[in-house]
């Protein structure tokens, strides 16, 4: 049986093993490409994905008003919004219906208040009430209560689906500014978190009494733009954050009990406009650019959060990861990536799917905190150093797609001569007599 790695750099403590493979596959692509648009699962099943642009501000039609549907693995345009949104919040209604909720126009000169209505039965939108004023780099959220909770980061309003109007706007306690971002709680309130003017701040929506209040303390750590998803635990998880600071790769917990935040694992790597889903297993997962700030990094695209240690860990993978983009978890545990932006690249119409069984059923072990490789980067060879080489049985050479490139067994003061492969990113594997991984490192051929 093929064995591919989960694996966690930056640690010498933990590691993790699978049997399985193949976790990412690619599937139907959007009619065009597409960031800083809006997807939600339908009742049926089927994935609404509408608006967003191309990322080209010298394209008059930059920003889309149409609509398509994802459905048994392929796209299906259906009817168009009545205007072209960007940087727009969206919601699914109780009835099955989905709300779009303001945005930017294709020359992002013009802010909408409109909001209009998708109808599944119809494939129609339709207008509803407008917003009292114009609002983009927004959130929306459905609330425990039916209700949907709308907020710009400094004030919010609150649609009811049951009369189709606004209410009145509210003061938020904190000033976020644009682009917070929020989940419901299982008490009813919501969490509010970060923004591009207060990226450390945080506080809490009553719904029975219509008003904002500061959470207990700030966040530990800025958060723009950043993910966050409620656990099965109850515990509000906060990932990430465009900011070049220890933000980018800092996650933390709210706990409604002490209505505060603690540190709570450190990414792989930095995520920014990349929302997170739920596995069925209850451990959240993020798709990513990789490196933002340094480079892409294809082996750090996909990142889960394991929530019984609290620790990232990432599987490898090949490719382009995107931000911008939107994640839906279809009911098979399996995860719709839709499209986004990529670095040097802009928008894509590219879409994935993410194998949620494929990453569970995860083996813990210990990693030597002595073994090392060298030279690394290196040319032909590499030599490694391990506490106790008598237990090793077998070296295993992967590439970033786990597929095994080279198998040695020798005496291991000698070096591991690697001629044969290409130059490239591989996944030196350690297995011990009873052929499980007891050592793995990430080796850079020049």
């Amino acid at each position: 049986m093929k064995k591919t790695l989960l694996f966690l750099f930056g640690l010498n403590i933990v590691i993790f093993y699978q049997l399985n493979a193949q976790a990412i596959t690619g599937t139907d692509s959007m009619s065009v490409p597409r960031l800083n648009h809006q997807s939600q699962k339908l009742n049926n099943g089927s994935v609404l994905t509408f608006g967003g642009e191309n990322g080209n501000s010298q394209d008059p039609n930059n920003t889309y008003s149409s609509a398509e549907i994802y459905n048994n693995g392929v796209w299906t345009l259906t009817g168009s919004m009545n205007i072209q949104r960007t940087q727009f919040a969206s919601s699914l209604l109780p009835n099955g219906k989905v709300l779009a909720i303001g945005g930017v126009a294709s020359d992002v000169t013009e802010v909408w208040a409109s909001c209009e209505i998708y109808d599944p039965a119809t494939g129609l939108w339709t207008y509803t009430d407008s917003l009292a004023n114009a609002s983009a780099d927004n959130y929306a959220i459905l609330m425990n209560n039916g209700k949907v909770l709308m907020a710009d980061g400094d004030s919010s309003w609150v649609y009811d689906p049951s009369t189709g109007r606004w209410g009145s706007g509210v003061a938020m306690a904190a000033g976020h500014g644009a682009n917070p971002v929020m989940v419901s709680l299982a008490n009813g309130k919501v969490l509010a978190v970060g923004g591009m003017d207060c990226a450390v701040c945080a506080d809490v929506y009553n719904p029975n009494t219509n008003t904002w209040a500061l959470t207990a303390d700030s966040t530990q750590y800025s958060h723009i733009q950043p993910a966050m998803v409620l656990l099965n635990n109850g515990k509000a998880l906060v990932i990430g954050s465009s900011t070049i600071d220890s933000g980018q790769t800092a996650s933390e917990l709210y706990d409604t009990v002490t209505n505060s935040f603690t540190n709570s694992g450190t990414l792989l790597s930095n995520i920014s406009s990349c929302p997170a889903v739920l596995l069925d297993n209850g451990d959240p997962l993020v798709w990513g650019i990789g490196n933002l700030f340094g480079g892409a990094d294809s082996t750090e695209i996909v990142q889960i959060y394991n929530v019984a240690i609290g620790t990232w860990f990432t599987i490898p993978s090949t490719g382009f990861g995107t931000s911008n983009n939107t994640l839906v978890k279809l009911s098979n545990n399996v995860v719709l990536v839709v499209g986004g932006y990529v670095l040097a690249n802009g928008a894509v119409k590219y879409c994935w799917l993410i194998n949620g069984d494929d990453l569970t059923g995860i083996k813990q072990i210990s990693q030597p905190e002595s073994f090392a490789i060298s030279p690394n980067p290196g040319t032909s060879y590499f030599s490694f150093s391990v506490a106790q080489p008598e237990n090793v049985k077998v070296l295993r050479i992967y590439d970033v797609e786990g597929r095994m490139q080279q198998e040695v067994s020798q005496d291991w003061a000698s070096p591991v001569y690697a001629n044969a492969l290409a130059s490239g990113t591989y996944i030196v594997v350690l297995y011990g007599k009873d052929d499980m991984p007891v050592g793995v490192q990430k080796w850079v051929k020049l």
